[in-house]
């Protein structure tokens, strides 16, 4: 298993991941990984980005949602809205990741987020999609 994460690596341009990934992949190769994950988040995913990630073998986005609340997005001092996270999975889609997990939070009140809110960030076609549920006072 091979993990880049731990400060959103998806902040990185297109064009410094399309010279990262392969470099690194040439010192420490994980062609024979079982499963490649990428940290997302959600303003930073594009179509070129998506597209590149794939071509470099990543196989899992771990997408930084938190909510599909805007309110909660803003108090929480999220710097993406649902509108972020609905476009990031058209990106997503198109590249044809096979394995997504969404990462919620709730930063206000006790508990994860609600149930409503984690099946709107269901998808259906093919998608699988897990859901880490966070909660933290």
């Amino acid at each position: 298993f091979v993990y880049f994460g731990g400060g959103t690596p998806s902040l990185l341009s297109t064009a410094r991941l399309e010279r990262l990934l392969p470099a690194l992949d040439r010192i420490w190769s994980w062609s024979a990984a079982r499963e490649v994950t990428f940290e997302c988040a959600p303003r930073s995913v594009t179509a070129e980005k998506t597209a590149a990630l794939r071509a470099a073998g990543v196989t899992r986005l771990s997408l930084g949602v938190q909510q599909l609340d805007d309110e909660i997005l803003r108090r929480n001092g999220r710097v993406h809205l649902v509108a972020d996270v609905e476009k990031a999975w058209e990106s997503i889609r198109r590249a044809d990741f096979p394995v997504v997990n969404e990462v919620y939070g709730s930063y206000f009140g006790d508990a994860p987020p609600a149930r409503s809110t984690i099946e709107a960030g269901a998808l259906p076609g093919g998608f699988l999609v897990e859901v880490e549920a966070i909660a933290a006072r």
